[in-house]
């Protein structure tokens, strides 16, 4: 059976920060090195893989970010939007 693919669109809002580029950026790499297909946009990131590699990146994510900055993380995830296999 083939795996399913699913995509999630997230978004970081860091709070009370001073350099929240800084913080943006430190997401952006915890993704990218997830090896999963990224997009990175304006105002969120797109990943598609599986539900478990997608789950385990969003608190990995949390996890790392809540040692270093206070925030907000929207997260809005789809099994049909962007999974499509190419």
């Amino acid at each position: 059976m083939e795996e399913k693919i699913i995509s999630a669109e997230i978004s970081f809002y860091p709070l009370r920060s001073f350099d929240y580029n800084k913080e943006i950026d430190k997401v952006i790499s915890i993704i990218k090195d997830s090896n999963l297909d990224i997009q990175v946009n304006a105002f969120s990131t797109i990943i598609s893989g599986s539900k478990e590699e997608i789950i385990k990146i969003i608190e990995k994510i949390v996890l790392e970010m809540d040692k270093v900055s206070k925030f907000v993380l929207v997260a809005k995830i789809s099994n049909l939007c962007g999974c499509a296999k190419e």
